[in-house]
């Protein structure tokens, strides 16, 4: 005669109940193929590292943009004290002129 009672509840890992419904069902679903459950921890893993590749492209793009704004406000800054060095130059060329 087989066995018809209800399975013995199974813990599942800390967590668990934040993951998405579609993980949960998934994981209920093959805890008993540990099969399955490798493919679906390396499906997992994969996203991982892609969310983590994108990371640090934005990162790096955020870096260059910081960098190029710096290089930027550079030389505006080198400008302006340029053309304002030339003008005391020429008000301190006036003014010697006049007392002279």
């Amino acid at each position: 005669m087989p066995d018809t009672g209800l399975n013995e509840p199974i813990e599942m890992p800390p967590g668990f109940e934040e993951l998405s419904p579609q993980d949960r069902m998934l994981i209920k679903a093959y805890r008993n193929d540990p099969m399955m459950l490798q493919t679906y921890n390396a499906i997992q893993i994969t996203k991982l590292h892609n969310k983590q590749k994108d990371c640090r492209i934005e990162c790096d793009t955020r870096i260059e943009s910081l960098e190029d704004s710096r290089k930027k406000t550079k030389w505006w800054l080198g400008g302006a004290g340029a053309v304002i060095l030339c003008l005391k130059a020429i008000i301190i060329a006036k003014w010697a002129k006049i007392f002279g």
